[in-house]
């Protein structure tokens, strides 16, 4: 049995279009942000747009490159002349000092200068003579 002949090379590329034009495209990306982006790679140190798909960068480039991603539920933030920076997160702490912290003036909420005048007054109050006011953060 003959399964090769002069039309099964067309045969076999519609085939092959047929299955690549079955593959899903690729879902949208949701954020994409425009603007200067530090990459954090040295041999290419800024984007102009960068597109995320859940918890993940899915591209990062021009313009030109990302708009494809974009979908119609797509959320696109322009950052005009800011500059996009990842998340910086310090997940350490030195214990002593962090526990020690407890037990200090607590100043990182206060949000008007009455406020802080009185935490410190208040924190102060609890003092022995000689001791001193710490904290802040």
């Amino acid at each position: 049995m003959r399964w090769w002949g002069p039309g099964a090379l067309g045969t076999l590329t519609l085939l092959v279009a047929s299955v690549m034009a079955c593959e899903p495209e690729p879902a949208a990306a949701g954020p994409v942000l425009y603007g200067a982006i530090w990459t954090g790679d040295s041999t290419h140190p800024e984007a102009r747009a960068l597109a995320v798909r859940g918890d993940t960068i899915v591209a990062i480039g021009d313009s030109g490159q990302i708009a494809p991603l974009i979908g119609p539920d797509t959320h696109v933030i322009d950052a005009g002349t800011g500059l996009v920076l990842p998340g910086f997160e310090d997940g350490h702490t030195h214990f002593s000092d962090g526990g020690a912290q407890l037990s200090y003036v607590d100043l990182r909420d206060a949000d008007t200068p009455g406020a802080f005048t009185r935490r410190i007054k208040a924190y102060a109050a609890k003092l022995k003579p000689g001791e001193w006011t710490l904290g802040g953060t």
